[in-house]
């Protein structure tokens, strides 16, 4: 067969001098039938066809700007009402593209979400872990790998920046840390796969020149087969930057490529996960959120769940009581888009530091949890409503029988801490606001008016427990 070289340069010359999406695209549209028909027909075969009509797309920018599937889309299906005609009957007309009408199915029939471990892998779709550098993305992104192991998933980690041997540190440290044994966690099988660029030089796409992108399709093969091959359940690709050369700033070629990853999770019914950095932050600026991604929004957008990690800031470090010099050894993971939760909701870990037998000194991350707001309950109340009716006590805090230092002695807290003392003042609030307290004049040992705290008229508290209004982590 023949390459019909006039022709394929005739439809680039006449896509290329469309400026208007919409019109570009009608024209791709005419020279995929064209190119199609004449391939079913015999003068090329169709890998030609299919392979100069996605040079096409890439070149004008259709792939960039309705996307790799689209553009699939549209070839396939030409060639498929072209194939679909009687040979007999070179009048047949393809069957129309009709809309489907809704049939609403079983909804217990419906497909469960395939999760695979909190709350952020899934199956089918890309996934985003964005960090300042040096914040610990390495180091979570592997100790999650060893969990997903102990729970029977097959993990590919594809280093993109560190070399095999300084993974093995950290995978080794991880292990010694927890006690793993990854001979007996990995079976005779694997379940755990690791490589760097020297083992699998793994690379996605470039953008030779503005608006547009080059994909690697032999190495996201053999990317694919690789998956299939060894049926992983999770890729960690970290981190992202290492693996193409597009543009972060161009919201365009950025989708198409995590789009072509998405589209790969797809068909391997596996999930894609990319570490990714964030840009600079603005002065004064404590926490960072998805949206501080680095480059344009489409990362962010383009795929299914997105984690964003921070560390442990000043006032956190107060509440928690970390030493300030400690605190950037804890980092928070907030899960979902643009979601910072409460402190004490937050999955928190704590970096620690591996001696391993080489001598070497190695990051492991182990989980923490912050410590929880206290509340005062229903037993407080029962032992204030006694202390209170066998002493006196003032309301005033400058006196010393004032109230809120036998509460804090009860609480084993200290008055001369801002958290402790805002936490006993809005407790002993709570308590009046709820009508377990009330205010009265009365005498002092010496005879004096003065103000004292006393026991209300006997209503229960209207809640079983009695919130002080004080949130100990958010210090307000």
């Amino acid at each position: 067969m023949d390459t019909p070289t006039h022709l394929f340069e005739d439809w680039r010359a006449i896509i290329a001098s469309m400026s208007e999406l919409d019109a570009k695209l009608a024209m791709f549209k005419e020279a995929s039938e064209d190119i199609a028909a004449q391939s079913v027909a015999g003068r090329f075969d169709k890998s030609t066809a299919v392979d100069e009509l996605l040079d096409q797309a890439n070149v004008s920018g259709l792939l960039q700007e309705v996307g790799q599937i689209e553009i699939e889309r549209i070839v396939g299906e030409c060639f498929t009402r072209l194939q679909a005609k009687p040979k007999s009957n070179g009048k047949s007309l393809p069957p129309m593209l009709m809309a489907s009408p809704y049939v609403p199915p079983v909804v217990a029939n419906i497909p469960r979400r395939a999760w695979l471990y909190g709350g952020h892998y899934i199956r089918d779709v890309a996934t985003a872990t964005v960090a300042p550098g040096g914040f610990g993305k390495t180091t979570l992104t592997l100790y999650e790998a060893l969990l997903m192991v102990s729970q029977g998933l097959r993990v590919w980690y594809i280093s993109g920046e560190d070399p095999k041997v300084e993974i093995d540190r950290r995978i080794a440290a991880h292990c010694q840390h927890h006690g793993i044994n990854l001979n007996l966690l990995n079976g005779n099988k694997g379940k755990l796969f690791v490589d760097d660029r020297a083992s699998f030089p793994f690379f996605i796409a470039k953008s030779p020149r503005a608006a547009s992108v080059l994909f690697d399709d032999k190495l996201l093969f053999e990317f694919e087969a690789a998956i299939t091959m060894d049926s992983i359940d999770v890729v960690m690709l970290d981190p992202f930057v290492s693996f193409h050369a597009v543009p972060e700033n161009d919201n365009g070629a950025i989708d198409a490529v995590c789009k072509r990853l998405g589209a790969i999770a797809y068909r391997q019914h596996c999930n894609i996960e990319i570490s990714h950095h964030v840009r600079k932050s603005a002065p004064g600026q404590v926490a960072i959120t998805v949206d501080d991604t680095r480059g344009g929004g489409a990362i962010v957008n383009a795929v299914r769940s997105s984690r964003v990690i921070n560390r442990m800031s000043s006032a956190e470090a107060e509440r928690a009581k970390i030493a300030q010099d400690q605190r950037s050894s804890y980092i928070r993971l907030d899960r979902g888009k643009r979601n910072m939760a409460p402190a004490d909701e937050a999955n928190w870990y704590h970096i620690v530091s591996v001696i391993l037998s080489n001598g070497d000194n190695v990051q492991s991350l182990e989980a923490w949890q912050f410590p929880k707001a206290r509340t005062v309950e229903r037993a407080y109340t029962d032992w204030l409503k006694q202390t209170v009716a066998a002493n006196q006590y003032r309301s005033s805090s400058r006196s010393p029988d004032w109230l809120g230092i036998a509460v804090a002695k009860h609480f084993d807290l200290d008055l001369n801490e801002k958290n402790d003392c805002l936490f006993v003042t809005r407790a002993i609030s709570g308590w009046i606001k709820a009508g377990v307290l009330i205010k009265v004049i009365a005498s002092d040992a010496a005879r004096r008016k003065r103000e004292f705290y006393a026991l209300g008229d006997g209503q229960q508290p209207r809640h079983e427990i009695i919130d002080s209004g004080f949130d100990y982590e958010n210090g307000d």
